[in-house]
């Protein structure tokens, strides 16, 4: 039995509480949200698909500020605590959750945060304490999948991701997207630097950079462009065995040059906010969308001798679970799981690629209904 603290009751937050209620009859799982409504609709969609939680008196929820006094009561609770609110807080509550003698992952993002979030790996280690940070889709799980192809091929001249969450079909607005995660996330992707590997060497690219054409079945009109973050820890955990890595956004064909606009319209770049909230509210307005999602994910990982692709093409299940709240939300709750359970052993501030193993990793979210085609082909 496992106590676990999820912090922040937004879409991904009901996810990470929906899933770990679903797979462990015993644990126990409270949530924290400042904001009532969120609370109250994660409990009500856990009343409607898992009702016995509720009869067990598994979940329970309190309306509070993270970012406020208060919170190591619930930490020192807490077993394993995850982050699900805005990256911007995850330094804080990594420090305070090893304070109070909790483990700790997040959903990430920001490769600065990150990079802090290291510097307290003795801080992790003197108390036998785990943190993982980026254990959403990407920065997330992708990083699995790495650690999958290069367990296999040892060294790798090219590694491309390529992910996106879309609408299911094209709308009709100008960006041709739909909101399905905060626009202050979304903006941030485009407007950061971006970090690859380039003839070994690690380098920091625009956002919005290197357009190319993309397409998968039933979806043959995309796009893909450098996005910030979705690399995360791989150039520094793989330096010296990776040759060339990126990671590449996928939208709908004439997305990346419309989201151009709109910066330089709203004076909005990294380092300077110009006019960011009244984008932020725009996109939020023009970008509302009720139809279902689609998540898009392909990872070609290759060297002189050998070609893995790994491929998914997820969408919004029967529960009402979206694509991106199954593909973000379930992965860190395996990985929470994992730590609860004692399946990590190794302490301190941890890339997932170096501890988190893949073929367990997939085989939970093969049971999820996540279903990832890995090929493999010989030169």
């Amino acid at each position: 039995m496992n106590n676990y603290l999820v912090l922040g009751a937004g879409r991904m937050g009901r996810a990470i509480a929906y899933d770990i209620l679903k797979q462990d009859e015993e644990s126990d799982v409270v949530l924290i949200d400042r904001d009532q409504q969120n609370l109250d609709e994660t409990m009500d969609l856990i009343k409607r698909v898992n009702p016995a939680a509720i009869e067990r008196e598994q979940v329970n929820y309190f309306q509070h500020d993270i970012a406020s006094k208060g919170l190591g009561l619930f930490m020192d609770w807490a077993d394993v605590t995850i982050g699900a609110a805005n990256y911007k807080y995850n330094y804080d509550l990594t420090k305070k959750a090893l304070s109070h003698k909790s483990h700790f992952i997040d959903l990430g993002g920001n490769n600065t945060v990150v990079e802090k979030q290291f510097t307290l790996d003795n801080m992790a280690k003197g108390q036998g304490l785990i943190v993982i940070p980026d254990c959403g889709l990407t920065p997330g799980f992708v990083s699995v999948l790495i650690a999958d192809a290069m367990n296999e091929l040892g060294e790798a001249d090219d590694i491309k991701i390529r992910v996106g969450g879309l609408p299911k079909d094209r709308p009709g607005n100008v960006l041709q997207y739909m909101v399905i995660f905060s626009p202050t996330g979304l903006i941030n992707e485009y407007i950061e630097k971006c970090q690859v590997l380039k003839d070994g060497k690690l380098k920091k690219i625009l956002g919005l950079s290197g357009l190319e054409s993309i397409s998968f079945e039933g979806f043959p009109e995309l796009e893909a462009f450098n996005t910030s973050g979705g690399t995360s820890t791989l150039p520094k955990t793989y330096a010296g065995r990776i040759k060339n890595l990126d990671c590449k956004t996928i939208r709908y064909e004439g997305h990346c040059k419309k989201m151009k606009k709109l910066l330089d319209v709203f004076e909005v770049r990294e380092g300077y906010p110009g006019f960011r909230e009244d984008l932020e509210s725009m996109i939020e307005h023009l970008c509302s969308y009720d139809g279902e999602d689609v998540t898009l994910l392909r990872v070609t990982a290759k060297n002189e001798k050998k070609t893995i692709i790994y491929e998914l093409v997820d969408y919004q299940d029967d529960d009402g679970f979206t694509a991106m709240m199954r593909t973000t939300g379930f992965p860190a709750a395996i990985i929470g799981q994992m730590i609860g359970n004692g399946e990590i052993k190794e302490f301190g501030v941890l890339p997932q690629e170096s501890v988190v193993p893949p073929e367990r990793f997939m085989e939970e979210l093969k049971e999820r209904g996540i279903n990832i085609k890995k090929k493999i082909s010989l030169k």
